[in-house]
């Protein structure tokens, strides 16, 4: 048992490639012994941005098992998220959220601002969350998660009005429901 135990650590410590391929073999020397040992991927939780995978190993589990799981990594999907939806919001207030993992300050965030057919404004908030204050009129939003300098994500998001948009498409509603009923 304690041997294996060695063998199980010090796979551990090699399997250390972020985007090996699905399956992988890795070969380990124990004495005068080489044990091959077989390696499996699981799914990234995400499909954009940063997420969390399994890596399990399929042969040569501590006490006879046939799969036991090595570590858990980080795993990325492609940078550009599209269009996200708000983590809470009211009549007054909504707020955002960037793209990030656990611990939440391992990562810089860029928040802007979007002008049609103009330059966007970088904002002053630094946090991964954004709290906007809704407006007379709809405004755009994007966050831009950066580890080491490299973005690893981006999300947009669109803020509507406090009166204009959301009173029109209530009324809308309300007209349909009424004629509906005639």
């Amino acid at each position: 048992m304690l041997e294996a135990l060695r063998v199980f650590y010090g796979l551990r410590e090699m399997l250390t490639t972020r985007d090996a391929p699905m399956v992988a073999g890795a070969r380990c020397r124990l004495s005068n012994k080489t044990i091959v040992k077989e390696v499996e991927f699981g799914m990234c939780t995400v499909t954009c941005g940063i997420g969390i995978r399994e890596v399990i190993l399929t042969s040569g589990c501590p006490g006879g098992e046939s799969k036991c799981i090595v570590r858990v990594e980080e795993c990325r999907g492609p940078v550009d998220c599209g269009w996200g939806r708000p983590i809470s919001e009211s009549l007054e207030h909504v707020r955002l959220a960037c793209v990030h993992t656990s611990p939440e300050n391992r990562f810089k965030y860029i928040w802007r601002l979007l002008r049609p057919d103009q330059q966007a404004i970088i904002l002053a908030n630094d946090s991964a969350i954004l709290e906007v204050h809704r407006d007379t009129h709809p405004k755009a939003f994007e966050c831009e998660t950066l580890d080491n300098n490299e973005i690893v994500a981006s999300i947009r998001f669109t803020i509507y009005t406090t009166t204009g948009e959301l009173n029109a498409n209530f009324t809308g509603i309300m007209g349909f429901v009424n004629s509906a009923h005639l």
